[in-house]
């Protein structure tokens, strides 16, 4: 009996070790570890900031070394700088696909490369390699008809002295304005500027007559500061509709009280530098969402009744066009009838009317709207909605409708895609009528309102009538339980501080609000 048991043992033990080997080979932690790295990385990229360096670069495709998809997940990025492989910057890994470099010396340039890692700890090879130089802070201001500019010297090095540049186009231009030699301080004061044109300067140190790296990008419009305001009434609607006299009113008395002018037609007047009766003006309005919640057709009306009242009433209305990229049946959806009726204000869709010469923008060819070409001036008339990929869309993202293919721009939430396009015709834009009496906190952007803050943000600068925006939309979020839309690096509404930052220089997100 003994020796029975024993090879029953012995058959039951082999058996176990038989299902113990079989449950072994079926378990994935028995299968060989993941010993292949990532890809490497691709599209970095680098914008140089205040004393700082922000990358970006695209999200991981999930392929390894041998270009095989088999990266179930990334686990995160390192990031190197100046070659030193060995050593990454940052203490843990980095999540996302931006990351900023921070407490940089500016004028000091400085190369970089990233690397990603996956789930079991493999390293990728690094991705390209891009350089870029923090440069030196400098700030433009109006200072009684003329611009002041004051910068920080990037070192404690003495130097000869410093040259000024400045143009009227943001990427192109630049001419040296200081004609009697190297300004020796560390502020430029330029006297020689045309009322209401913006204007973009750089400085550049100079030492034993080698000029080091230039200054940031700084702007200031001349002759008339950079303003923003609210003016906000219960009465501009009721229920789903909108008091048209009312919002006429508010208009006016913003646009009168921020001009200095008494005269609604002066006011608007001094809005645009060298008026004259054959000047076009353009009108730029949202009608993505047609009738759910587009700009409101009782808004265009006020500035129509402000601009034909230009020119001692003269203005011609023909000159006046209200146009938008979207399809007529949007347009008409959305309150406006199309119509190009000599004497009369013109309503277009400018879907096929694009210009011959493109615009690369984020690795695609742009066509630039004609509209864009031919107005002497812009209005642009957003409506306050949340948005989906970019936190909102208000003046920065209603440009989007004057590019051929906007559609191709809405990756890494719209940024910095929103600036580069909205530069293209920001020295047009002489006025921001932000339509803010229904708009959207969630659901956006094609969707219905949601509340009705029964507010106009009006302004000349972008990006300071964005921060405002974003601050109605964020306390009806607060108000309702949501969470914050944020506008830093890593937030949905990055755009707008990118579009405040170097190289474009669009704004100023701390403008001073007047409340009216």
């Amino acid at each position: 009996m003994k020796k029975m048991n024993r090879r029953v043992f012995a058959s039951r033990a082999v058996q176990g070790l038989a299902a113990a080997a079989l449950a072994a080979a079926c378990d994935k932690r028995s299968v060989s570890p993941d010993v292949r790295a990532p890809s490497a990385p691709a599209g970095l990229a680098a914008q140089a900031g205040d004393e700082r360096v922000t990358l970006a670069w695209e999200a991981h495709d999930l392929t390894d070394v041998t270009g095989a998809l088999s990266e179930k997940a990334i686990a995160g990025y390192n990031i190197y700088r100046d070659r030193l492989f060995s050593t990454p910057i940052n203490t843990q890994l980095i999540q996302g696909t931006r990351y900023g470099d921070a407490a940089l010396e500016n004028g000091m340039a400085h190369e970089y490369q990233v690397s990603a890692v996956d789930a079991s700890g493999n390293e990728s090879a690094l991705s390209n390699a891009v350089t870029c130089t923090p440069l030196l802070p400098l700030t433009a201001a109006v200072d009684n008809g003329a611009i002041r500019l004051d910068w920080t010297p990037d070192s404690l090095i003495i130097r000869d002295g410093y040259d000024i540049y400045r143009s009227t186009n943001l990427d192109t231009g630049f001419v040296k304005i200081n004609s009697n030699g190297l300004v020796s301080g560390i502020s430029f004061r330029d006297g020689s500027v045309d009322d209401q044109v913006r204007y973009y300067y750089y400085v550049v140190p100079v030492q034993a007559a080698i000029q080091e790296n230039r200054s940031m990008l700084a702007f200031a419009v001349s002759g008339v500061p950079s303003w923003i305001c609210t003016i906000t009434n219960s009465l501009a609607s009721s229920g789903s509709n909108i008091s048209g006299p009312v919002v006429e009113e508010m208009l006016h008395t913003a646009v009168c009280q921020m001009t200095g002018h008494a005269a609604i037609g002066q006011a608007f007047e001094s809005l645009f530098p060298g008026l004259t009766a054959t000047s076009i003006i353009g009108v730029k309005i949202n009608c993505l969402a047609g009738a759910m919640l587009s700009t409101h057709p009782a808004v265009v009306n006020a500035i129509i009744s402000g601009l034909t009242s230009m020119l001692n009433g003269t203005f011609p209305p023909y000159n006046i066009i209200v146009f938008d990229d979207r399809m007529e049946s949007m347009i008409i959806a959305a309150g406006y009838t199309l119509q190009n009726t000599a004497g009369q204000v013109r309503y277009v869709t400018t879907q096929d009317s694009w210009s011959a010469e493109t615009y690369a923008i984020k690795g695609t060819n742009q066509h630039l709207s004609c509209m864009v070409q031919q107005a002497d001036y812009l209005i642009n008339v957003p409506v306050l909605k949340d948005h989906n990929q970019a936190g909102i869309t208000f003046a920065l993202k209603n440009f989007y409708g004057i590019v051929s293919s906007p559609g191709s721009l809405h990756d890494d939430k719209c940024s910095p895609m929103i600036a580069e396009v909205y530069a293209l015709a920001a020295s047009k834009v002489k006025l921001i009528v932000g339509d803010a009496i229904f708009a959207a906190h969630r659901g956006g952007p094609s969707t219905m309102a949601t509340f009705a803050p029964n507010t106009l943000v009006i302004g000349t600068d972008p990006v300071a009538t964005d921060v405002e925006a974003l601050r109605i939309i964020n306390e009806q979020r607060v108000a309702t339980g949501m969470a914050l839309i944020a506008m830093d690096a890593t937030g949905d509404a990055r755009h707008i501080s990118v579009a405040a930052g170097q190289p474009y220089v669009l704004g100023d997100p701390l403008l001073v609000k007047v409340i009216l």
